[in-house]
């Protein structure tokens, strides 16, 4: 009886032992995969970051060269606002002007119908 329970007991542990050196395989099998993954997600997180750096380097030069673009429309270049045309247009616009302010004065002094 003792050396069947001895037996049993070899068994058991014999099993134990092997199931642990199978455990302990599958680990390092698992953790090489893993350190694969980490390298592959390290290197896809370099180049988005880089992607994003360069999208975002593009965005702000293209912003300057519309800035510069139509910062240069806001200066009249001498050949137009020499010209006659232009200085009797600009006449005309104050003239408008002055004409326009002159008449809301007038309608806003007015006393409206449903007040007596």
């Amino acid at each position: 009886m003792k050396r069947i329970l001895i037996i049993a007991a070899l068994c058991v542990g014999w099993g134990l032992v092997a199931h642990a050196q199978q455990g302990l395989s599958t680990w390092l099998e698992e953790l090489a995969a893993l350190r694969t993954l980490e390298q592959t997600v390290s290197q896809g997180y370099k180049i988005a970051t880089s992607g994003i750096r360069n999208i975002g380097d593009l965005r702000a030069d293209e912003y300057q060269l519309h800035q510069a673009y139509y910062g240069g429309l806001e200066t009249v270049s001498t050949a137009v606002a020499d010209n006659p045309k232009t200085v009797e247009l600009e006449n005309l616009l104050e003239t408008l002007e002055q004409r326009l302010t002159s008449e809301l004065k007038y309608w806003r002094n007015q006393t409206p119908i449903d007040q007596p």
